[in-house]
């Protein structure tokens, strides 16, 4: 049977319609990503702009009707960061109620990370990993195994577009703003424990665009950017790339996600703090997977 699960984030929406086959195994039909922004200016006000609630509600509607194309009857709509802590976030989610008929399920910190964990361990054969999910408005560092499940989980509440407000960051970063920003990032990770011998996986759309540009993918493949493999050498040489263009040619690149150009840099900034609390003496690739709380969702229900 297909299921449709949609994660409303900070800045993307993202739709994963799946089949369970009889083995447990999920079979993704559709895996989409469109930015949002739903987020935009709530660090500033606390509250989600009615033009950014207009213009997630538009995406939701263009993904009731690939749903309703495939046949899906079954659609799991959950949000995370943005509507956690905007004051308004019921406003947003009664329009989705009215318009949609959908109810929207916000997670807590913990539970999205929960969910992280087993979206991304379902496309590994690693025992125990360490996954990082750096979202929009939130971070999510979940440690475990598959013989023990998650045994700690950190959900920070600092994403890609936060840290950019936050800090006012440009479309290019100054010396001294990186500076800033990796002092700003020290208090909240460290008391992250080292990876160890553990994985290292990473998800969310960070995770998925790096390998796109990478390998310069016009379109999006997941067959090209699942287990794609990152060493800190290869993130530290693609944020000194990105961050010597201005944000119009960034955002032309092949294999750049539309909407994201502005925001990569900070990821990338977040990317490097957490690598250097958890891999603090010896660097070692990560694991870019494109499985992250939505497959989660589907593979151990809501």
């Amino acid at each position: 049977m297909k299921r449709a699960v949609i994660d409303i984030g900070t800045n993307s929406v993202l739709l994963l319609v799946a089949e369970q086959k009889s083995d447990g195994t999920l079979q993704a039909i559709t895996d989409q990503a469109k930015t949002a922004r739903l987020g935009e200016g709530l660090a500033a006000t606390g509250l989600l702009s009615a033009t950014a609630m207009t213009r997630t509600l538009a995406i939701l509607q263009d993904y009731n009707q690939n749903i309703q194309a495939e046949g899906v009857r079954d659609v799991i709509c959950f949000g995370t960061a943005a509507l956690r802590r905007a004051e308004n976030s019921q406003t947003f989610i009664q329009q989705v109620q009215q318009q949609l008929g959908w109810t929207v399920q916000v997670l807590s910190g913990k539970e999205e990370a929960r969910y992280a964990f087993i979206g991304a361990m379902s496309a590994t054969d690693a025992d125990s990993a360490v996954v990082i999910d750096i979202g929009g408005g939130s971070t999510e560092v979940v440690y475990g195994s598959l013989s023990q499940g998650v045994t700690s989980e950190q959900s920070f509440p600092i994403g890609a577009v936060t840290l950019k407000d936050q800090l006012s960051l440009g479309s290019q970063i100054s010396g001294g703003e990186r500076d800033r920003a990796v002092a700003h990032l020290q208090e909240p990770f460290k008391a992250l424990s080292p990876a160890n011998s553990a994985a290292i996986l990473f998800t969310g759309g960070t995770a998925t665009t790096l390998p796109a540009l990478e390998k310069q993918l016009t379109t999006y493949d997941i067959d090209q950017i699942e287990g794609t493999q990152l060493t800190t050498a290869k993130i530290q040489n693609l944020y000194e790339h990105l961050n010597g263009m201005g944000i119009e040619a960034r955002s032309q690149l092949p294999g750049m996600e539309a909407g994201r150009a502005d925001i990569i840099l900070p990821a990338l900034l977040l990317l490097e703090a957490l690598l250097s609390q958890l891999l603090p003496q010896t660097p070692k690739p990560i694991t870019c997977t494109v499985r992250g709380a939505r497959y989660g969702i589907l593979l151990n229900g809501l």
